[in-house]
Order: C-alpha cells, then sequence, then structure tokens
C-alpha cells in the first residue's frame, strides 16, 4: 500500500513538470532578437550561416522545445528551405567581455545595506561562476581611465581572482563609459568566429571630455559594433543616475538587452536573467549560395499562437573550395630555447600561409596571445610555476580560420623558485625530450590553491570573530550605567550672565530681565558670500549672499530644493549644507556621491568642518566655491542689542562676541 502511494506522488509530479514544460513552450512569445551571426567557410569551400536567436515571452524569460518548424529564415527576401536548416539550443562556446564601472559613485550602499562595488562584484562572480567549460571571459574596469583587469581565459576561477575580487572604487572618478565598451567591443575582434558578448554595468552617465575618456561618444562604440564584419551585441545593466535611454539605444541598436536595476541590491538578479538568454539561445545553421558581401537575414519565429521577427546584416566572406590544401590542414611543432633567468623560450615552427594569431596556454589557461608579427617565438616564466608536470600548449590560427596545436609537457623539478631545478619540455606523444641545456629555477609547490585560500578565509573569519568580539567589551566598557544616562537636546547657542542662580525655564529668550538676571540669544550670522570660480554654466549667479544660520548646496531633482541649486551631474541632489554654528561657519558633506574638498582636502560626510576666510570648496569635479566672510573678533558690544539689567547698583558692561569687520 506504501509503495503504490509513493508511486502515485511519483507519478504526480511527472505529469507536473511535463505540463509546466509543455505550457512554457506554447507560452506567447514576445521578443525574437539576433544576437549574433556569422558566415563561414567549411573544410569543403561551402559557407555556413550560423544565426543566434534569442526567443522570449513577456516576462523575459526564454522560450524552450522549439524546433526548427517555429522558425522562417529570409535570406535577402528569399525563404531558406527548412529541410537544410539545423535548430538547437547553442552549445557552442561564447566569449565574454565585461566591462566594470569602479568611479566614485560605486561606494553608495544599496537598500540592503552593501556598497554597489561590492553587490556588482558578487553579480559578477554569480555570472562568472555560470560560464560553460569551453567559454572565456575577459574584463575591463573603467573610471578615469579604461584598464583590461583580465585578458581572455578559459579560467573561470583565475577571472574572478584576478579580474573581478581586486576591483575598488575609485574616489572621485570620471565614468568613461564610451571609452570603455569601445575598447571591450575592439577586444572581441581578437576573437576570429564564435558567439560573443560585451556586458557593461555601470551607475552613472557617461563623463567623456577633453581631459578624460579620449573623447569617445556612443556612436563611436554603435559604429565599431555594427561594421560589415563584426556585429557585437552589447548588454547594459544599468542603476543610479544613468542616461537610460542612451543606454536603451546600445542594446537595441546592437541586439543585446538593457536591463535597469532600482539600485545596487538587485544587480545579481540581473546578471542572471543575462546568463539565461545566453544559455538559452536557438543557434539556427545552414549552408548559404549567397555571394560575397553584405546580405539581410530576416528570422521569423512562431510559438503559442503568436509571431515576431528580427532581422540582421550579416557579411558573407569568398568561399575557397579551391584553396590550397596547406591552407585547410596544416601542423606545428614546439622547441625549447636556452632556458635563462626564470625564462624559457618557446619557438613555433610553422608553415608559409598567412597566420591570423598564435596563443601559448599553460594547463589550459591562455598565458599569451600574439596578433602582429612575428608569430613563432614565446617567452615562458616558469619561476612562477609550482613544481610538478605542466601542460605547454601553443595554437595557431591562419586568416581563413583554420587551426592547429602542438603541446608538450613541462616537467620542473624543485622546491623554490631559486633553488636549483631542472625543467624538462617533453613531447606528450613520443615522450622525446626537448633540449633545455642549463638548470632553470622551478616554483615553488606550496599548498593547493584550494587549501590556501580556505585556511586564508580561516583566519580572516578569526580576524572577524576577535574584532567582533572586541568592539562588544569595547562597547561595554564604555556604555553608562542608566543612572549616568543623560540626554543632550540641541538649542541654539546663548549666554548668561549669571549661572550661580537656577536657570527659570518661564523666563524669557528675547533679552527680557528675570530676577534680575539676564539671557542673551546668539544674534544672527555675519553676512557671507559663496563666489562661484568653477562651474558657472551650471550655476544661476556668480555671487550668493549667505544671510541665515544654514544653507544647503546640491541639484534640484526629482524634489530636492537647495538654496543653491548647481545643475551639474556630479553634484548630488542632497550634497553639502553650510551652517553658523557655536559663532563660525561650518561646512558639512551631507552624503555626497563625489564628495566635497575643502582647501583641496576631502572631508568625511556627516562631520562639520570650519571655514575661514577665502576658504576654497570643491563640490564634485566640475564645481568650485571661494567662502568669503568679515573677520569674527572675539567680543561686541551689545548693548545696543539689549538691555542693561542693574543689581545692587553695580553697573556691568556686558562682554561682546563677534564683531564686523568694516
Amino acid at each position: 500500500m506504501t509503495r503504490t502511494i509513493y508511486s502515485i506522488i511519483a507519478i504526480c509530479f511527472m505529469l507536473f513538470f511535463f505540463t509546466i514544460t509543455v505550457t512554457r513552450a506554447q507560452t506567447p512569445l514576445e521578443n525574437v532578437t539576433i544576437n549574433y551571426l556569422e558566415a563561414t567557410p567549411d573544410d569543403n569551400g561551402q559557407v555556413i550561416m550560423s544565426v543566434y536567436v534569442a526567443v522570449s515571452a513577456a516576462d523575459g524569460q526564454p522560450l524552450t522545445n522549439l524546433s526548427k518548424d517555429n522558425f522562417t529564415i529570409l535570406e535577402d527576401g528569399k525563404p531558406i528551405d527548412r529541410d537544410s536548416m539545423a535548430v538547437a539550443v547553442a552549445a557552442d562556446p561564447i566569449t565574454i567581455i565585461l566591462a566594470m564601472d569602479i568611479s566614485g559613485s560605486m561606494a553608495k550602499a544599496g537598500k540592503d545595506g552593501v556598497l554597489a562595488i561590492d553587490s556588482a562584484k558578487q553579480a559578477a562572480t554569480t555570472f562568472t561562476e555560470k560560464l560553460s567549460d569551453g567559454d572565456q571571459i575577459a574584463i575591463y574596469s573603467f573610471s578615469n581611465q579604461v584598464k583590461l583587469q583580465q585578458d581572455f581565459t578559459l579560467d573561470h576561477n583565475l577571472a574572478i581572482n584576478q579580474g573581478i575580487n581586486p576591483l575598488i572604487y575609485t574616489d572621485f572618478g570620471q565614468t568613461c563609459l564610451y571609452e570603455a565598451l569601445l575598447k571591450a567591443v575592439k577586444k572581441s575582434a581578437e576573437i576570429q568566429r564564435g558567439r560573443r558578448a560585451v556586458i557593461v554595468l555601470t551607475d552613472g552617465d557617461d563623463t567623456t571630455s577633453k581631459d578624460f575618456c579620449n573623447g569617445s561618444t556612443l556612436q563611436d562604440v554603435l559604429d565599431e559594433a555594427t561594421v560589415s564584419t563584426l556585429k557585437v551585441p552589447i548588454f547594459t545593466v544599468g542603476f543610479g543616475e544613468i542616461n537610460e535611454q542612451e543606454l536603451s539605444r546600445l542594446a537595441q541598436q546592437t541586439r543585446g538587452r538593457s536591463l535597469i536595476a532600482a539600485d545596487s541590491s538587485a544587480l545579481e538578479g540581473l546578471f542572471t536573467s543575462i546568463s539565461n538568454q545566453l544559455r538559452n539561445q536557438y543557434r539556427v545553421s545552414y549552408p548559404t549560395q549567397t555571394a560575397s558581401g553584405e546580405h539581410m537575414i530576416v528570422v521569423k519565429v512562431e510559438a503559442g499562437g503568436s509571431q515576431n521577427q528580427d532581422n540582421r546584416q550579416v557579411f558573407v566572406p569568398v568561399s575557397s573550395p579551391t584553396a590550397p590544401s596547406a591552407t585547410k590542414s596544416f601542423t606545428i611543432s614546439l622547441t625549447a630555447g636556452e632556458p635563462m633567468e626564470g625564462k624559457l623560450e618557446i619557438k613555433v615552427n610553422l608553415p608559409p600561409s598567412k597566420i591570423f594569431k598564435t596563443e601559448l596556454f599553460v594547463d589550459n589557461s591562455m598565458e599569451k596571445r600574439i596578433l602582429v608579427a612575428p608569430f613563432d617565438k614565446f617567452i615562458l616564466e616558469t619561476t612562477k610555476l609550482s613544481s610538478g608536470t605542466h601542460t605547454i600548449r601553443v595554437e595557431a590560427t591562419l586568416e581563413n580560420g583554420s587551426m592547429a596545436f602542438d603541446q608538450r609537457e613541462l616537467t620542473v623539478i624543485g622546491s623554490t623558485p631559486t633553488s636549483s631545478a631542472t625543467p624538462t619540455l617533453v613531447n606528450n606523444k613520443d615522450g622525446k625530450e626537448l633540449p633545455t641545456s642549463t638548470p632553470l629555477p622551478s616554483g615553488k609547490p606550496g599548498l593547493s590553491p584550494y587549501l590556501l585560500f580556505a585556511l586564508m578565509g580561516l583566519l580572516l573569519l578569526f580576524i572577524l570573530m576577535a574584532g567582533v568580539v572586541f568592539y562588544f567589551i569595547v562597547r561595554r566598557k564604555a556604555t553608562p550605567t542608566p543612572s549616568a544616562t543623560m540626554s543632550i537636546s540641541a538649542v541654539p547657542p546663548m549666554i548668561t550672565t549669571d549661572l550661580a542662580e537656577p536657570f527659570d525655564p518661564d523666563s524669557t529668550l528675547d533679552g527680557e530681565v528675570s530676577n534680575d538676571k539676564t539671557i542673551f540669544v546668539a544674534p544672527p550670522p555675519p553676512e557671507a558670500k559663496l563666489i562661484v570660480l568653477k562651474g558657472r554654466n551650471t550655476l544661476e549667479q556668480d555671487v550668493f549672499l549667505i544671510k541665515t544660520a544654514k544653507i544647503t548646496l546640491g541639484r534640484n531633482a526629482e524634489g530636492a530644493r537647495n538654496d543653491v541649486n548647481i545643475q551639474d551631474k556630479s553634484v548630488s541632489r542632497h550634497h553639502a549644507e553650510i551652517s553658523f554654528n557655536n559663532f563660525e561657519f561650518v561646512i558639512r558633506d551631507i552624503g555626497s556621491t563625489f564628495g566635497t574638498r575643502v582647501s583641496g582636502m576631502k572631508i568625511t560626510p556627516h562631520q562639520d568642518v570650519p571655514l575661514q576666510d577665502a576658504t576654497e570648496i570643491d563640490l564634485g569635479p566640475n564645481v568650485k566655491f571661494k567662502f568669503e566672510m568679515p573677520e569674527i573678533s572675539k567680543t561686541i558690544d551689545l548693548s545696543s542689542s539689549v538691555d542693561r539689567t542693574e543689581d545692587n547698583d553695580d553697573e556691568e558692561d556686558d562682554e561682546t562676541f563677534y564683531n564686523k569687520k568694516k
């Protein structure tokens, strides 16, 4: 009986999941996007057209279980015979170029309290971990400048540890968005064939200028990403103060996708959505009979009672059925030169054909790539290798796309990089040893990288726990007992002529006399001014008078209203405030993105910093003021503003506390 119940439950689960799968396949489609397409000649001289298509429902989720019966292909308006088409979920490797914003605004925290840069790194890490074994990735960072953090690699752990984890935000950094995208698109051109995508994450608008970013523009990126021989999709992930229209234009015209997050806490979900789309692309392939040149490809998809389509141009190369056999099939071989000072020279015997690139791999991780002649020599630093056996492989690619490789095993014997060691480069096929006439330093055997990371993690955890314990001990010692607790309320500064008598709460605070005692209210601040030195085009006037006890400075947008309105995107809506406290002017940064500087020094947010006459104030990178005020002396005659009080017939002059400099 029990077994029967279990069987029924199992059948119900199977029917449930089957129903979900069928329902998903029958869901009405919403979007059809040609992410990437290419035409490549095969060994038989035919040109194979490969079209990579993303098909999704209204919720953005990919539609699965489609067949070639759901697809119609038009080539220059002529339908392609379905019998010649092959349709399947793309399983061939993909190349990703990831561009990460590390400008100063990435120091903001999201709704979850995590800094934007940390949320971005976590999202990028999760995305990289989901890549398949044959996928490769390169990582750029950008702020004032664009930097290649990690070149193309198949080692996804290496990409995370060297390309993502070291990222930190840059104080007052600009946002060279278009320069980063331009370099990322050009980087994708290094991959001769195969699908690819550029993914960019940013929280700000591009700040291209003559001083930064080489003046790159949105149109420069579009021109590069849509040339006839290279069409690479750009996926944009944005949050914060971005130009949503331009990000959408980038994605739309390159056939990528634009995703906008409410704040940085939603980034991981958006990266997962991009990953799902890339991993569920359909590859539609067929032999094309078109002539060389530009051609228009139209893809129509019908599913769930709905139909949609997309079109894109593709460049078809010249087919070469009569090409010499040397360009179809060729071989290369490796030899080792004379090792010197921890460096091993590896030479490659190449055919006389035109070489497109050669690449050196160590243990399946690409170390170096050569794109400009001479292509036949690599220098390998063996001091970075641990002792033991390593696989050395060189791949060569001809201009027609043909590829050949040769590999050897490199054995490093020794315990430390400075010890006497004898590396030998051995042919992995016939076991013949290649010449290595002198000893070569070996690498450290050390600990396994995973064990090392585990030990480091335990050490960091121990330090963190110790810090928490220390914090609570100090806090406990510093916390006063309930009997000693006192509350301090912020009140306007005042001076009393006599503190011997207790203060009468019923007495007035406007200079009237109570019990022969006088209380003086602090006078209004002396008139000061802000003079604009930089960014005049973003301000309504050149001089701002400070007549009240506090003024606010910022950009009036989304309901924010400031006494000094600065229409510059690097200035936050609530940037800074200047107030007159304790008989002096002070400035406070109230949590701005690009910060506030006083006399060239960055000030800590939410802390008062005194202002002196002629002090220069920077709000972000583009706006500068000079603060001017009259000199405040220590005393001033108050007899003109409050009454004198006689007590016991003794007349006393009240101390004055400030005076305006004429």
